[in-house]
This record gives structure tokens, sequence and C-alpha cells, in this order.
């Protein structure tokens, strides 16, 4: 039986234009009454009636009953009443609606208004009803979502055959319900997914169709214009980041709040104090509320600083800054006090492992170690390594950090040793640590994986010819995503073998460096992944959202950059 959630036939907006037609005249058809539900095979009558404008047309009611269309026998003319009677034959939800069809002929054209589609649910009272149904498109496995009621409060399961010879039925459920099931298909193309509620007392629903297309390719399902910029913030609905008129909360296709002014860097957020953090042009370091109302700004006037990505660890916030210091600071709320200050020149962002010590690479070739109060552990001289970026911190506490030598170094978290260092072949800018490797991508399209223990090379694999500056992201389902700076496009590998999944075209991102004072802020933007699973990909001149829902592995260290959605470079920080 054919699907009941799409209306066959005719628009009923609008039914019959032709040219030339006189803008007030009109003919409007609405129903006056008929039920919502009856049983499969009862007599269902429903009263229409209408109302011409600047017009006396001689017309038959017609209905579309879903299932076939009836029209009456007899003429009828503006204001006339009738009753039209349907009987259905088997259950399901049924779109109703009215309109008329003209019986004399016309010199000029009219339009005609059909009345607003009514849905019936044709059932017995112990029929389970399906209300709705989705699916949430993954190339694989694909996920239905299916919402299910019974009359009378029974418990549910669900059958679906899934077009492929396969089929499943859920455990029961309470009523009403929502249904989540997947499937993972052995191939691509286009399936006929077919579904029924069952009740624990064994009544059916009347079957429902929907039609799924399983792909290998990634695909843009919406995007914003403008020169936006940084790795987003996710909190909740809303994607924060530079935009082009300020600094911008983006929400479902449209700009939920903006802050004007000239910003730059990678925000970040607090949970606690439900703030996020974003350094500004004239070299202040701001804190905003989620609906980008300013709480304060530091220091209070304009000082032409840049600061790089604030690392948060509930009201406590430790920012590298380009006047070759790292500061942490206290957030309370209306107001920010300044805690602490080191003396480093640190490279766009510092890490915080779960016990509070800041880790932070320089631009001289040195990592150091902090405690929370900004005291040095130790500082480990990385010789030749140039400028350390932004370290990333394993699961025993292993502190990874890469730097301009084009080497993946590996310390003790302890006393700062190098456990391994191993050669890229290239400038390798931000790792991230999965569940058994670390991913890091180079230059000319080279992307690695590496044992967390030794730094031995799991897998290499060229994704495109140009460099991949950017954090990977690493999700659930044993997939990692690793954005070309070159080409626009983000690449989706397994993470077991490097195979490639899909590849998507989004905005290239080729950032222009602005000197020394700028380096804090000038890093390659990197993509996101909010809780659904919807990857976020800045480029240049263009934000791209991508369905995949596959969210960041719980199970990962440190999956993206700066750790978590909130970008809180804390390795107990919220997923």
């Amino acid at each position: 039986m054919k699907s009941r959630f799409a209306m066959n036939g005719i628009c009923a907006a609008a039914l019959l234009l032709l040219a030339g037609c006189d803008e007030h005249s009109y003919l409007n058809v609405w129903i006056v009454s008929g039920p919502d539900h009856v049983a499969p095979g009862d007599a269902a009558t429903f009263v229409v009636t209408s109302k011409a404008t600047n017009w006396s047309p001689t017309f038959q009611y017609a209905m579309n009953w879903g299932d076939t269309t009836t029209v009456t026998p007899k003429g009828h003319v503006s204001g006339d009443t009738d009753r039209m009677t349907h009987v259905w034959r088997y259950p399901g939800r049924y779109q109703v609606w009215a309109t008329a069809q003209l019986l004399q002929h016309q010199e000029y054209g009219y339009l005609i208004h059909g009345s607003t589609p009514r849905t019936v649910v044709v059932s017995t009272d112990s029929d389970p009803v399906i209300d709705s149904a989705q699916f949430y498109h993954k190339w694989r496995p694909t996920e239905l979502v299916v919402f299910a009621r019974h009359p009378t409060g029974e418990s549910l399961r669900l059958a679906v055959a899934w077009g492929d010879g396969k089929a499943d039925t859920t455990g029961l459920q309470s009523s009403p319900c929502q249904f989540r099931t997947t499937h993972d298909y052995a191939d691509y193309g286009d399936r006929a997914v077919v579904f029924r509620a069952l009740s624990q007392s064994g009544a059916v629903s009347a079957p429902e169709t929907l039609s799924v297309f399983v792909t290998t390719t990634g695909q843009v399902v919406s995007f914003w214009d403008g020169a936006y910029a940084g790795s987003p913030v996710v909190v909740g609905e809303v994607i924060y980041l530079v935009g082009p008129t300020g600094f911008c909360g983006l929400r479902d296709g449209a700009t939920q709040y903006v802050y004007p002014g000239s910003f730059v860097g990678h925000p970040s957020f607090s949970g606690q104090a439900e703030h996020i953090y974003i350094g500004s042009e004239e070299g202040q370091l701001y804190a905003f509320t989620r609906t980008l109302q300013p709480a304060w700004a530091y220091p209070e006037s304009a000082a032409g600083w840049r600061w790089g990505s604030v690392a948060v660890k509930g009201s406590a916030l430790y920012a590298p800054c380009s006047n070759d210091s790292v500061y942490c600071l206290a957030d309370n709320g209306a107001t920010v006090t300044r805690e602490a200050a080191f003396g480093a020149p640190g490279v766009d962002a510092v890490a915080m492992d779960a016990a509070g010590s800041i880790y932070v690479g320089s631009d001289s070739g040195c990592v150091f170690k902090l405690t929370s109060g900004l005291e040095p552990v130790w500082r480990a001289s990385l010789h030749g390594a140039g400028r350390v970026f932004a370290p990333v911190l394993g699961a025993d506490g292993t502190v990874y950090c890469s730097s301009d030598s084009d080497r993946l170094f590996a310390l003790e978290p302890a006393d700062g040793s190098v456990k391994w260092s191993a050669m890229l072949g290239g400038v390798c800018y931000h790792p991230v640590v999965g569940p058994d490797g670390i991913y890091a991508g180079a230059v000319a399209g080279m992307f690695h994986k590496l044992d967390l223990n030794s730094g031995a090379s799991v897998w290499v694999r060229r994704v495109g010819n140009h460099r991949l500056a950017a954090a990977p992201v690493v999700t659930v389902d044993g997939y990692v995503y690793v954005q070309s700076d070159g080409d626009g496009r983000l690449y989706c590998v397994r993470q077991s073998s490097g195979d490639s999944v899909w590849v998507c075209n989004t905005a290239k991102y080729n950032p222009q460096p602005r000197g020394r004072a700028a380096s804090l802020t000038d890093g390659t933007s990197c993509p996101t992944v909010d809780s659904l699973g919807r990857v976020y990909v800045v480029g240049n001149g263009m934000l791209s959202k991508l369905n995949t829902w596959t969210p960041l592995d719980a199970s990962s260290p440190w999956p993206k950059w700066q750790h978590d959605l909130y970008n809180s470079g804390y390795a107990g920080g919220g997923r």
C-alpha cells in the first residue's frame, strides 16, 4: 500500500490558473465538517460549501479522498452546500481535500482555491496507528525514526522490511512511542522500506512505505554565505564563530545573534559561566552570554594584542596572548579577575589535563608544563622545532605536539622527556587522539595514523593533493573526517584502514598570515561536529553543514580541535 505521508494528485492550493486572470475573481471551496477517524468499511460523510468573488460560475464539487477522487452528480453555484460520502477499505492515514470543476466554458481565466487538506485516520479501535516517519540519512548505516500509537494504549513494536531482503522487529514500547532503528546496507542505491506497527495483542497497522537513497557521498545540506572564520563552538543548537559583520550565533540556516565588530581567532565556551570567549581586533578578550550580550572585556581598553583559543575549566580561563604571556583569568560573571601570568610566546592554544595542569607550545621550540596557578613544572626544548603548535593529550596523559620541524612528538607528562618522535614528511599542525591511534595531516594531502605508544605508522593515505592543516574529527562508527585547505573538500575515511568512504566539496580555506602578532589567530579553521552528527566546515566565504549522523567518539581522548564541542581545551571537558 502506498504511503499516506505524501499527497497524491493535484495541488490543493490552486487547481486552475489561466492567463489573463483577474486577481479579484476567484472561487473558494472549503470543508464545513467531516470525521477525523473512521473504521475500515464505514461510510464517512463530509459537508462542503463555497463562495465566489466577482464571478458567477457553475461547477461540481470534487473531493480527493487520498485513494480516489469523486465529483457531485449535479451542478452548483456559489454558496451551495453538498454532502459527499466515501468508504475506505484499508486502514491508514488519508489526506482529504475539496475543490471544484467548472461546468461552463469560460472566456477568461479564473482562480479556484481548494480547501486545506485534512487528515483522516482509518482504523479500528484496536488497530495501531503510525503518525509519522522519517529517515535520518547516513551513508551507512541508515536510521529510520517512526512515531506510532495505539488507540487504547497497548504497547507496540515495529516491524521493518528494509528493501534488501532483510527485516527487523523491535522490542515492545509503551504507547505512544518513538521507534529508532538502524540498518547497515551491503551496497548502495534506492531502497523502498516497508514498516508496520504491531500491538501486544497482535493487531497490525496499515503498512507504510518510505524510500531512502543510501549513498557513499557526504552532502552539504545547508550553508551560510559570508567571510566566516575560526573553529566553531557548538552550544545546544547554536553555532558560534567569527562572521562577516561581527561575532555570530547561527541556528537553523539563519543568523540568530550577532555582536557587531571585528573579531579574530577561535571561540570557546564555559558551561559553568555560560559565557563564550573570543578576541577582538582591538586586542581585548570578550566574554559574551549565549545571546551575545557582552559580559566583560579584558583588558578594559584596547591593547593591540591577539588572543589564542581560551582553555576553560569551570570559571578558570587560560589564554595565550601575543604579548608573550599566558594568562589565567577568573570569570566572575559580570567581571573578570587576572589571577596569574606566565611569560611564554604561546602558539594558538593551550591544553589542560584532568588535574588542571597546563601545557603550552611556544614559537621558540619549547613546550611548558605549568600548574593551574601558572607556576612552571618543566620546560622541554625540542631542538630545531621552531613553532610548537597546540598540544593534545592522550588517555594516559601523554602530551602530543606537532611543530615546524616536520616532526610529531610524544612527551612524558611527568618530566617532559621525549617518548618518541616521528617524521611526517612535512609540517603537521593539529593532530587529534582517537581510541587506538593519533591522526595527523601534513602537506600534499598526506594523512597519517600512528601508534600511540611507539609512533610507528599504522597507515598513511593521500587524500587529495593539498595541505591538511585543520585538526581532524574522530567520530563514532569508526570514521575520521579531515579537511583539505586547497580544494575545499571534506574527506571521510575509516579509522581502521584509512580507506576513503566519501568526499564532499565545501568552500576552500586559504589563510593569509599577517605576521607574528597575528600568529595566535591565523591558524586554519577546523571543522566540528554537533551532538547529532552534523559536521560544520568553515571555508573561504562560506560555512557549510553536512548531515553525517555520527557524533564525536566519546572513547577518544582528544577527538577534535581543543577536545570537545565547547573548544574547552580541557581533557575533562564535556562532549
